[in-house]
């Protein structure tokens, strides 16, 4: 009767184990297909970056004035700042400075206002605070000047300061045709990402 038992148990292990193994190999089929699935059909890339420097002289000169202008009513302000303005532009035309290199850079018109203490009566223990009141208009106006023959640059900015011209800045110096430079620059640099791409692919 032991025996018998025996038997079947062994038996009932060996059903068993067969079971596991096919259950084992159905997971690893199931686990290959979805790893099949998975598979990047993408081809490899690698990745470069180009640099490039180009130089340039500068070939301009760039200065900036203000001018201001006060009075009692804002139209009186602004005529009296567009009189010195345009005394200042004439002169730059006659200098040779041509209209499309003088450009306004800011203009503003605000109200003044000024502090007025009160006058008490003597012997009074009231005395009201003071009070601020508006005091006429300032007109603020700047201008920015690109100066291509560079060696007459310190005789506009003299004659600009002459005929009223304040916060004269002083001279930088820059390029014209900072778009013609970057093109140039930009284009070198895609010449050289491509170079190194191509040694890259032949040591690949």
């Amino acid at each position: 009767m032991d025996s018998l038992f025996s038997t079947l148990q062994m038996r009932v292990l060996g059903a068993l184990t067969l079971l596991m193994t096919i259950i084992a190999l159905g997971s690893l089929a199931t686990f290959n297909f979805e790893r099949a699935n998975h598979v990047d059909t993408n081809p490899p890339t690698i990745s470069v970056t180009g640099e490039a420097e180009v130089e340039a002289i500068p070939d301009i000169g760039q200065f900036s004035f203000s001018v201001m202008a006060e009075a009692e009513d804002a139209d009186a302000a602004q005529a009296q700042s567009g009189e010195a303005i345009n005394e200042i532009l004439a002169y730059l035309t006659e200098q040779g400075v041509e209209e499309g290199d003088v450009e306004t850079t800011n203009y503003n018109l605000y109200p003044n206002y000024r502090w007025v203490e009160p006058v008490c009566p003597a012997g009074s223990s009231f005395c009201p605070g003071g009070e601020r009141m508006q005091d006429g208009f300032t007109v603020s106006q700047s201008v920015m000047v690109k100066v291509r023959d560079t060696g007459a640059a310190g005789d506009l900015i003299a004659g600009v300061g002459s005929r009223g011209a304040t916060n004269i800045s002083g001279l930088t110096f820059t390029i014209d045709n900072r778009e013609a430079i970057e093109q140039e620059a930009r284009a070198d640099a895609i010449q050289n990402a491509q170079e190194q791409a191509d040694l890259l692919a032949e040591q690949l």
